[in-house]
């Protein structure tokens, strides 16, 4: 049972996350092709109004497949938006489940904010996996003390772990989407020369490795 609990919050929280980027895209008017939850073999596909639904069985992973041209036609912060809906759908859907769990009673729900927000933050000054660790550690024990199913402290931990997750540099990630719009929108600006997308993609992900690995070292 509870195997098949972390299946379908699994599957959930990608598919919160992936619609985020889905209806922000389409906000903007820029057309999506494929919308894919899950990773490995196809389960369940239809098509409606040009978009391929996917469903996969490993849900592991999802993405969605956009006009490219429209999308690169968009200004900064409209591309900010799709790239950073999805992180803000999984933060909504972990603060409706932590009010859940505290019976809505919104005064335990400020407290409880307020603690987990001061982990965020301190996150920030260096995000990394062994933050988000801690600040699911901090949940954990948060939770202990409420009333709550095992799925909907599922449901939060993630949700959280998945927005703080894409917000990392990463290849692939939501927040390096992020640094390589900024990048590329700086060398535009600058008249500096833009070379072959993917190649500016892996150079500036190199130089990304490279500040990471001084600041630990």
């Amino acid at each position: 049972m509870d195997f098949f609990i972390i299946y379908v919050v699994l599957f959930a929280s990608i598919l919160i996350h992936e619609l985020g980027h889905y209806m922000t895209s389409k906000l903007f008017k820029v057309p999506v092709y494929e919308f894919c939850i899950g990773v490995g073999p196809k389960l369940y596909s239809f098509f409606r109004h040009g978009t391929e639904f996917q469903i996969r069985l490993f849900p592991l992973g999802g993405y969605i497949y956009n006009n490219e041209l429209k999308y690169e036609r968009l200004n900064l912060l409209e591309i900010y938006i799709i790239c950073l809906s999805g992180v803000a759908f999984n933060f909504l859907v972990f603060t409706l489940c932590l009010l859940a769990s505290l019976d809505f009673n919104f005064d335990l729900l400020k407290t409880a904010l307020m603690n987990v927000s001061h982990i965020i933050i301190q996150s920030f000054r260096i995000i990394s996996l062994k933050r988000i660790y801690i600040l699911e550690n901090s949940l954990s024990t948060l939770f202990h003390s409420m009333k709550g199913t095992f799925f909907l402290f599922f449901l939060t931990i993630v949700n959280l772990t998945l927005g703080l997750t894409n917000l990392l540099p990463l290849p692939s990630l939501d927040g390096n989407k992020v640094y390589i719009a900024t990048m590329e929108r700086l060398l535009e600006k600058f008249h500096l020369p833009l070379v072959n997308k993917k190649k500016l993609s892996v150079t500036l992900n190199l130089i990304l490795l490279l500040f990471i690995l001084i600041l630990f070292i």
